[in-house]
């Protein structure tokens, strides 16, 4: 698939392969079914997908899995509205649930990276919708964090150039402040 453009076919669904389930998330208070269904992406790895997939998605949940199992990087494209992120999200937490469980409890971390903060909450909400519930952690830009008492009051370009030339004065008490640069000399020291 990569560098392929993948055709969504609303009437291709994969037939026979996948089975309908119900699945009911833990602890007593929830009366919230969730049903999933039940797909093997490759020989020994199972997968759980909100609803049965399109042929289109499951070539790219098996194509992102050969990349993850060959320790390679992968191009994937696929047109809008054909559910890559809700794809990539399930393809890496079903390979991980494997390789955790192949490994003997070998933890895996996974990042999953956005260049926008809504791209961000589309994939937090995507995840949502599946029955894998790993610890997640959502990072932001210095426009959304930023705490420095001057700095944080700019916006954008503003923003970064006064950050970089805070930090190149050592004035931030994040990055480059005293205190780091206390610990640095103490690191030098031990040397």
């Amino acid at each position: 698939i990569a560098g392929a453009s993948l055709p969504m076919q609303a009437n291709a669904r994969r037939g026979g392969a996948a089975k309908q389930e119900e699945r009911r998330p833990p602890g007593p208070t929830f009366v919230l079914k969730k049903k999933v269904t039940r797909l093997e992406l490759v020989p020994g790895m199972p997968a759980e997908f909100p609803f049965e997939p399109y042929d289109v998605q499951l070539r790219l949940m098996r194509s992102v899995v050969e990349a993850l199992e060959g320790g390679a990087y992968a191009f994937l494209e696929s047109p809008t509205g054909t559910g890559k992120t809700l794809c990539l999200l399930v393809a890496a937490l079903a390979w991980a649930q494997r390789r955790r469980r192949v490994s003997n409890g070998e933890k895996v971390k996974i990042v999953y990276a956005t260049r926008t903060h809504a791209q961000a909450q589309q994939a937090v909400a995507a995840l949502k919708g599946t029955s894998y519930a790993p610890v997640t952690t959502v990072l932001g830009s210095r426009d959304q964090y930023c705490s420095h008492p001057e700095v944080s009051r700019s916006r954008g370009a503003e923003l970064n150039g006064k950050c970089a030339a805070t930090c190149r004065q050592r004035k931030c008490h994040l990055r480059g402040g005293p205190a780091k640069k206390k610990k640095e000399e103490e690191e030098e020291d031990e040397a």
